[in-house]
C-alpha cells in the first residue's frame, strides 16, 4: 500500500534544514571519498571513478528525497515555447562564459586514461549530468527552500555562495560566484529549471571544448549572437503573452 505525503504536522524539519542536510551529505560523502583517493596515491582508478560520481549521485538522491517530502519544493521545468527559446539562449551565453574561462582541466590519472574514454567520459558526465544534477539541487531544490525561509534577494546571492563552495576550486572563487548568482537570477526570471540546467550544460561544455583544445574558432562569436537573438525572442513572447493574458 502506498503511502501518502505526511502532512505538515508530522514533518519534523522544515525544506531549508532539509536541503541544508543535503548539502551536508553531499560535502561528507566527498570528503570521504577524497580521503581515500588521496590516501591511494591518487593512482586508484575505482576511487577515482567513487570520488567523481559518488558525491554528486548522493546530492541527486537527497534532493530527489527533499522534492518527494516538501511538495512544490522542486520548480518545474516548464518546457512553453518561449522558455526553451530563453533556455536555448542561455546555452549559447553558456557556451561563451566555458570558452571564455574554461576552468575545469583533467588531473593525472585523467590524463593518464584513454583520449578518448577520457573526451566522452568529461562531455557526458561533467559537460551534461553533472551541471543537471547540480542545478537540481541548488536552483531547484536549495534556492526554493531557502526563498520559503527567507527573502529572495538573500536566497540568491546565499545559493551562489554554497554552490561556488560545493565546488572547491577557490583559484575560481569569483568567476563561480557570479555564475551561480547569473542561473538564480535565470531561475527567477524565467520559472523554469529548464533554464538554468541549459545555461551550466552550455558553461562546462565550453570549459571542457577548450581544455581538450577542440576547435571552437569561430563558434564563440556565433554562439554570443544566437543567444542574444534567442533571449530577446523569448522575453517578447513572454511579453506578448501577458499582454494578450
Amino acid at each position: 500500500m502506498a503511502h501518502d505525503r505526511k502532512s505538515n504536522d508530522d514533518i519534523i524539519i522544515n525544506a531549508t534544514e532539509a536541503a541544508l542536510l543535503v548539502l551536508a551529505l553531499f560535502f561528507l560523502v566527498f570528503c570521504a571519498t577524497s580521503f581515500l583517493w588521496a590516501f591511494s596515491g591518487e593512482t586508484s582508478v575505482p576511487l577515482w571513478v567513487l570520488t567523481n560520481h559518488l558525491p554528486l549521485l548522493a546530492m541527486l538522491g537527497g534532493s530527489l528525497w527533499a522534492a518527494r517530502r516538501y511538495e512544490g519544493l522542486l520548480p518545474p521545468l516548464n518546457p512553453a515555447f518561449d522558455r526553451v527559446l530563453f533556455a536555448i539562449g542561455a546555452f549559447c551565453f553558456g557556451l561563451v562564459g566555458g570558452f571564455s574561462l574554461h576552468l575545469w582541466s583533467p588531473s593525472r590519472l585523467e590524463k593518464a586514461l584513454d583520449p578518448t574514454f577520457l573526451n566522452v567520459w568529461a562531455f557526458l558526465w561533467i559537460g551534461v549530468l553533472a551541471p543537471v544534477i547540480e542545478e537540481i539541487y541548488f536552483r531547484g531544490v536549495l534556492q526554493s527552500a531557502l526563498s520559503r525561509s527567507m527573502k529572495t534577494a538573500l536566497a540568491v546571492p546565499l545559493t551562489a555562495l554554497l554552490f561556488t563552495l560545493a565546488h572547491l576550486e577557490f583559484q575560481g572563487f569569483l568567476p563561480w560566484l557570479v555564475f551561480g548568482l547569473v542561473l538564480g537570477a535565470l531561475m527567477l526570471s524565467s520559472r523554469s529549471l529548464l533554464v538554468p540546467v541549459l545555461c551550466h550544460v552550455g558553461w562546462n561544455l565550453g570549459s571542457i571544448s577548450m581544455s581538450i583544445d577542440l576547435p571552437v574558432d569561430g563558434i564563440v562569436d556565433w554562439a554570443g549572437l544566437v543567444g542574444f537573438l534567442l533571449v530577446a525572442a523569448g522575453l517578447f513572447l513572454r511579453y506578448f503573452k501577458a499582454r494578450r493574458g
